[in-house]
């Protein structure tokens, strides 16, 4: 489950990968009988900034970026927030108040009728009789968590700009596998099939040398980043894949 590589493509396409301790999550404050005990809403790591996992990983990749020769490479830096629990290091946990929310998005459907899966997430995680006001504390607290990783990928991407043929030859991508709930719908996490834009319509920032500023208004989809990133290489495909390259898009063709 969630290999990224098939375990006999292991050992020829890796070469390092260190292994960083920490604590991205806080305790669960609620009593087991407590319908929020299931949301998944916790309290702040006790162990801080430096106590993250997702901080140490990422200063290892800073430290590996600043030491080495400049030469090709691919870094691959998955991150576990805002992935829940609901839980992030302060000041990014208490960063967003949900009172400067917008509206989520309502318990009852449009027009009378929903998936069946929401109803069975609202009943195994007992959510029918937590508060709306608790749901936006919950989703204020998942922003917060994607502050925390945005603030992780801004010391990421500093260490490339602080070194000028880092900057010059290097592409960035940030991007996630899948969105959250965070308290739309009534709902928290997500479901395997859900296909609401809240789960589907993820991030993905690309910056490659040469680039053009902008955003690109057709469909994208995952698969479409190995292509892309193949091109990008110079390195032609030899498996079968159905993604597509938006390099052109990359570098301003229209869509």
């Amino acid at each position: 489950k969630n290999d990224l590589l098939a375990r006999d493509a292991w050992e020829e396409s890796v070469t390092q990968r260190p292994i960083k301790r920490g604590d991205d999550n806080g305790r669960n404050p609620f009593a087991t009988d407590d319908p929020r005990y299931k949301t998944m809403l916790r309290d702040p790591p006790t162990g801080g900034l430096n106590g993250s996992r997702d901080y140490a990983r990422v200063a290892a990749a800073v430290t590996w970026l600043r030491t080495r020769a400049v030469q090709p490479f691919v870094l691959f830096l998955p991150l576990e927030k805002p992935h829940p629990p609901y839980s992030c290091p302060e000041p990014f946990h208490s960063s967003v108040s949900a009172e400067t929310l917008p509206p989520l998005r309502p318990r009852a459907p449009r027009h009378g009728r929903e998936p069946d899966y929401r109803e069975l997430i609202r009943r195994y995680r007992s959510l029918g009789s937590v508060s709306d006001a608790f749901l936006r504390e919950l989703h204020a607290v998942y922003l917060g968590c994607v502050s925390f990783s945005d603030f992780l990928f801004g010391l990421v991407l500093r260490a490339v700009d602080d070194s000028p043929a880092l900057k010059a030859s290097t592409s960035v991508l940030v991007f996630s596998d899948h969105g959250d709930y965070a308290g739309d719908y009534g709902l928290v996490e997500k479901w395997p099939s859900g296909l609401e834009d809240v789960l589907t319509r993820v991030p993905l920032l690309v910056r490659t040398p040469g680039g053009s500023a902008g955003v690109v208004s057709e469909p994208i989809q995952l698969f479409d980043i190995v292509p892309t990133l193949l091109e990008l290489a110079g390195v032609p495909a030899e498996h079968v894949h159905f993604g597509s390259s938006f390099l052109p898009q990359l570098h301003g063709a229209p869509a």
